[in-house]
């Protein structure tokens, strides 16, 4: 999927430095009710907002796994029109 966005490649690695914070300290909201509501609440506050996207995972207010959010992130930057 990638090959067709990009001409190179970039490889990361996560260590944790001595005293840090854990990597994951955010809980991710479970998709009841009450979070579905506060998701539609902060959807229509930032569509307030001209020249403003949201992405990710806590954007989108659920835990998804990296790869398909930096696909979705690829595929939006190369949709706007600048």
């Amino acid at each position: 999927m990638f090959d067709s966005f990009f001409d190179a490649s970039t490889i990361t690695r996560k260590c944790k430095l001595s005293g840090a914070e854990p990597f994951y300290p955010i809980v991710y909201p479970i998709n009841d009710e009450k979070n579905s509501l506060l998701y539609k609440k902060y959807g229509a506050l930032a569509a307030q907002y001209k020249n403003v996207i949201l992405g990710g995972r806590l954007a989108e207010y659920k835990y998804s796994d990296m790869d398909d959010v930096i696909e979705k992130a690829a595929r939006t930057f190369q949709s706007l029109n600048f």
